[in-house]
């Protein structure tokens, strides 16, 4: 099963419209109707708004996906795993002050 069929069961299984999904994640409806479709991947901190608007855990979109490459890393989500993995945390916690600033 794929990331993108996944996240429509999720949606379906906790009674949820695109509507109120988008509303509860604050993802856009029209890019939750693309995903939902298949026509776009989402990001790790989109997987992670909907995991939370879903109650459910966001490993479980992509566990068991024979299609790893559908969860898109950003360039800042990338460095935040790489200075994380080597232990420097000071560097993660920059990385993700400069998200935190740019919104």
């Amino acid at each position: 099963m794929e990331v993108h069929e996944r996240i429509t069961n999720a949606r379906k299984a906790a009674g949820m419209s695109l509507t109120d999904l988008s509303r509860q994640s604050g993802v856009s409806r029209g890019y939750l109707y693309q995903l939902e479709r298949g026509e776009n991947s989402p990001t790790i901190e989109v997987v992670q708004k909907l995991a939370a608007a879903l109650n459910v855990s966001a490993a479980s979109f992509v566990i068991e996906n024979a299609n790893a490459a559908a969860i898109k890393v950003t360039r800042d989500e990338r460095r935040l795993i790489e200075f994380y993995r080597a232990g420097d945390y000071a560097s993660a916690l920059r990385v993700i002050a400069g998200k935190m600033d740019r919104r």
